[in-house]
């Protein structure tokens, strides 16, 4: 995995002793429905998190002259900004959580196996 995956958010995928390899599931229309909103759920709390972690350099090169940059540099409350961006990974995990246990409770046989992997690999 290199730098630009890395600060991403991207993982690599799960190789070796991959649980699903080799199964053939057949998903109903509403979990390939809910396939999907999970998917949009990882991709846009990643484009979150690394929005958090870019606009305050944004804002503060945005500010006219030196001695404002400084301020707005010292004046930024970085441990609020850090804990904001570690709540995206809190919140995605919810949500993924909570998409897996309906799916779970609803299917059976082979597909509520995968959403029970889906939820681990997702924790």
């Amino acid at each position: 995995m290199g730098f630009i995956e890395w600060l991403a958010g991207i993982k690599e995928p799960v190789k070796p002793n991959n649980p699903l390899q080799g199964m053939k599931i057949n998903l109903d229309a509403e979990s390939r429905m809910r396939v999907q909103e999970l998917m949009r759920i990882v991709e846009s709390a990643g484009l979150l998190k690394t929005m958090l972690k870019v606009t305050p350099f944004i804002l503060m090169w945005q500010e006219p002259g030196k001695f404002s940059k400084a301020f707005s540099i010292w004046n930024s409350d970085w441990d609020a900004i850090c804990s904001c961006a570690s709540a995206v990974d809190k919140i995605k995990r919810n949500r993924v959580e909570l998409i897996c246990d309906l799916e779970i409770i609803r299917t059976s046989g082979n597909e509520q196996y995968f959403w029970q992997v889906m939820r681990i690999l997702y924790r």
